[in-house]
């Protein structure tokens, strides 16, 4: 894959493909991906304040434990059969602080092996143009070559069932937070925005051209998860954090992701803002899909890369063998 360049957005990379959000938290894990085959490393999601995400009790910091199994309650499952992920995370994360006095080195590491180290920030309070403003600045100020505005995280849980609403599914809301970056991109480059699937082609629409409007972002990676599943396994919810409502994803969304990714190209056609595949892109001996076929199949549509969570959770091998397995195939 190094004999051809790639670019998304205002950054080269060496290869067309990347982790999504949630799999590189930390230097380690930045170390880990870096010998692997991608272009870029992704690394986050990181919210202004440390998150313990949805298993974890918020004022004890331990495991909390499902009073049916006694076991730890369970925010992420994959059906092998059906190729469907769901999760409900919750955006762990050691907060800005940490991150950004880790950042110089996970910087190091990713250019020692030619790589580019792309932040996702995600603002997770009422207050999101001041927060968004704050995390992009100091993630760009801590040396990240590119940072990704996480506006498609689901499961940041309220109580119960309730979430907090999906930024990406606000087009004013969308709007007054990539517009509000125009004082960050006036120093730094242009921001990346991940974005939740829209209902429909208008919605798409509606979101898109604000984000389009803001003039301060230059690629989106599309989609995130589909929000509002409850999964069951033998009668029971097969997610059993608060609510047992996690996000959809996973090779089973194959085909709903190509429309999303033909929706998005459609309407950012001549805008000069890349679209990058984030869904879909794994493995599924069940659904007979090659991840490296995946993504070319995406990209032959009109995606500039590709990039992929289940793809890592769920690889049989190392992380390095998966990526070095599909970008062979990709080439292929």
């Amino acid at each position: 894959m190094h004999e051809q360049h790639w670019r998304i957005g205002h950054l080269e990379v060496a290869s067309p493909w990347g982790n999504a959000g949630g799999v590189v938290k930390t230097v380690g894990d930045v170390e880990r991906m870096a010998r692997t085959g991608v272009g870029y490393i992704e690394h986050g999601s990181t919210t202004i304040d440390k998150r313990l995400g949805n298993k974890r009790d918020k004022i004890t910091g331990g495991l909390i434990i499902d009073p049916e199994t006694g076991e730890p309650v369970v925010d992420y499952y994959h059906n092998p059969e059906t190729g469907e992920s769901f999760n409900s995370l919750g955006m762990p994360g050691s907060g800005m602080d940490v991150v950004e006095k880790e950042a110089p080195e996970m910087v190091e590491i990713a250019e020692a092996y030619g790589k580019k180290l792309i932040m996702n920030v995600a603002p997770v309070t009422d207050e999101p143009v001041a927060e968004t403003i704050e995390l992009v600045t100091r993630a760009y100020e801590s040396g990240a070559h590119g940072v990704i505005v996480n506006a498609g995280c689901p499961n940041i849980i309220i109580k119960g069932a309730a979430r907090h609403e999906i930024l990406s599914h606000n087009a004013d809301a969308c709007y007054m937070v990539f517009g509000g970056l125009k004082v960050v991109t006036a120093k730094f480059p242009k921001v990346y925005a991940r974005t939740s699937p829209q209902a429909d082609f208008q919605s798409a629409k509606d979101v898109y051209g604000s984000i389009m409007r803001s003039d301060t972002v230059s690629a989106i990676w599309v989609p995130n998860t589909w929000p509002g599943h409850r999964p069951m396994v033998n009668g029971k919810p097969a997610l059993t954090i608060e609510g047992n409502i996690g996000g959809k994803s996973g090779p089973a969304t194959a085909a709903d992701v190509e429309e999303q990714l033909l929706w998005a190209l459609d309407i950012l056609k001549g805008s000069g803002i890349n679209v990058v595949a984030s869904g879909a892109i794994a493995n599924s001996e069940a659904l007979g899909i090659k991840a490296g076929e995946q993504l070319k199949r995406y990209m032959s549509l009109g995606a500039v890369a590709g990039a992929g969570t289940t793809f890592y959770y769920e690889a049989q091998g190392s992380w390095e063998e998966e990526t070095n397995r599909l970008l062979h195939d990709f080439a292929r």
